[in-house]
């Protein structure tokens, strides 16, 4: 709350008070314009550039997206799709199939990081444990290139790009196209879902290069004291 009007000290205090009361009007004015003063974040031209290649994995549906990140934050989608298994197929087929299309995949866009979903533990064993396999292959394909994986949980996905860990699939591809400036939501929902994850660690990368500077210049203060 602002100091008290000027006139409701001087009916009480006179002239003296008033004078009080102005300078202690003045000093709080100050403070709440500081207080409200945003604070200095680096500039978006600070952001290094990347690329990563989002992999959602699957034991029918592998989806896999594409996103760069430019100096100035903007998104944008370069590939996005999904590798289509047939259940009929014995499994190390189709995990050779995944693998084959993830080095082209790395061959073509030349990714810098690659970035996948946790596994979700679900009642059904036999599924999580072929999910399993085919997060191996995947991880298997970046190693072999020599990029870097990293892993996010679906809660820490949905919350990077829709605001709300327990947000639907439609609201996860809505999103999706309004970050990358699309015409139409990306199809099948697996292509999203990968889109999602790079996008999820681009957000994250950004956050710790944008707070790398502030934190080095805090540490500088109290070298120097």
């Amino acid at each position: 709350m602002g100091a008290p009007p000027v006139g409701f000290f001087e009916s009480r205090k006179g002239r003296a008070g008033s004078r009080e009361a102005s300078s202690e009007k003045h000093s709080k004015a100050e403070v709440e314009s500081e207080s409200l003063e945003p604070k200095s974040l680096p500039s978006c031209d600070t952001l290094t550039p990347m690329r990563v290649l989002g992999i959602d994995c699957g034991t029918e549906y592998t989806g896999f997206g594409v996103v760069e990140i430019a100096p100035t934050g903007r998104l944008a989608c370069l590939n996005c799709g999904a590798i289509k298994l047939s259940p009929r197929e014995p499994l190390p087929l189709r995990l050779s199939r995944i693998y084959t299309r993830l080095e082209e995949l790395i061959r073509d866009h030349h990714p810098d990081q690659v970035a996948i979903e946790e596994v979700f533990y679900a009642l059904n064993v036999k599924s999580a444990l072929k999910l399993g396999q085919v997060r191996g292959v995947a991880m298997l394909a970046a190693a072999a290139a020599g990029l870097e994986v990293a892993e996010y949980a679906p809660l820490s996905i949905k919350s990077a790009v829709v605001g709300y860990g327990k947000a639907e699939k439609h609201q996860v591809q809505h999103m999706v196209m309004l970050l990358l400036d699309l015409a139409e939501p990306p199809e099948p929902s697996d292509a999203s879902d990968a889109l999602a994850i790079a996008i999820c660690h681009l957000h994250t990368t950004a956050t710790l290069q944008r707070q790398a500077p502030s934190r080095s210049g805090s540490k500088a203060v109290i070298r120097s004291h």
